[in-house]
């Protein structure tokens, strides 16, 4: 009887050993385990080609070794254009960290951003409000796209780049990004939108559709996966490309995190995507 006993301690100290082990690591490594993740996708046949930088859900508290590991990794890819997909702040401390983060991140390229649901939120928790956080954006020198659009020129050709508003708080409209676009050339059409939620209002006329917003689950479990994943659309887009009909979609994990300061086998992503159009 006493071994028995003397087993049964020895194993729950060993589970809260193991357990404890995981909730630093997934604490103080991996959450700041900026990766890479790199895809070359074909679009298109004439010719024309563009590198982009993705970033999504920076949730911006302060600037550490995770938003510094960021900037690196978009500098060292050298892009011809930046991407954010949302969720810039969610707390009072965002506001400074935002100016900080995007004055290191547009001198590094061309800005275009979106917005996501906490910056529609931001300014219940006492963080900066929405008009706060497009000027400093746009202050920084990025552009901020709210159901709307541009033509992006490229050696070789120009693109659309059209950015929603949030899918997820139900502000996206797709077909308002499009306005303007002649319709007779025929321009790729990218779209950056926060949630992959926005697969209810595509027009069927984009290419490639860039998101964030899941943040890949942000702990995922082995043989489980994603404990959870903020979507109406659950694990369907949980993270990574997905193919939409003749469209594509790639589903960043984001940068930083929600709820609780925890990352596990879902490191935080910087997304580079060498474009063929």
């Amino acid at each position: 009887m006493l071994n028995v006993r003397v087993a049964r301690r020895t194993f729950l100290a060993a589970s809260l050993a193991a357990a404890a082990s995981t909730v630093l690591y997934a604490r103080f490594h991996e959450l700041n385990d900026v990766t890479v993740e790199r895809f070359e996708l074909t679009l298109g046949s004439r010719g024309a080609s563009l590198r982009i930088a993705h970033l999504s859900d920076l949730h911006l508290r302060g600037i550490g070794d995770r938003e510094e590991r960021a900037i690196s990794a978009v500098e060292e890819a050298s892009p011809d254009l930046i991407a954010v997909t949302g969720d810039h702040v969610d707390s009072p401390e965002g506001g400074k960290a935002l100016r900080d983060f995007y004055s290191d991140l547009c001198g590094l390229g061309p800005v275009y951003a979106v917005l996501g649901n906490w910056d529609h939120w931001a300014a219940g928790r006492g963080g900066p409000t929405v008009d706060e956080i497009v000027q400093t954006i746009e202050g920084a020198g990025g552009r901020v796209l709210l159901n709307s659009g541009e033509s992006v020129e490229l050696d070789g050709g120009s693109i659309w780049l059209a950015g929603v508003d949030d899918p997820h708080t139900g502000r996206d409209d797709a077909r308002s990004a499009l306005e303007g676009r002649s319709r007779s050339e025929d321009q790729p059409i990218l779209l950056l939108a926060h949630s992959p939620e926005i697969v209810d209002g595509l027009t069927g006329q984009e290419r490639l559709v860039l998101c964030g917003h899941t943040h890949g689950g942000q702990v995922r479990l082995p043989l489980v996966g994603p404990l959870y994943v903020p979507s109406r659309l659950g694990r369907r887009y949980v993270s990574g490309l997905y193919r939409l009909g003749e469209a594509l979609m790639y589903v960043n994990r984001g940068l930083g995190w929600s709820f609780a300061p925890l990352r596990l086998n879902c490191p935080p992503e910087v997304t580079v995507l060498d474009l063929r159009l």
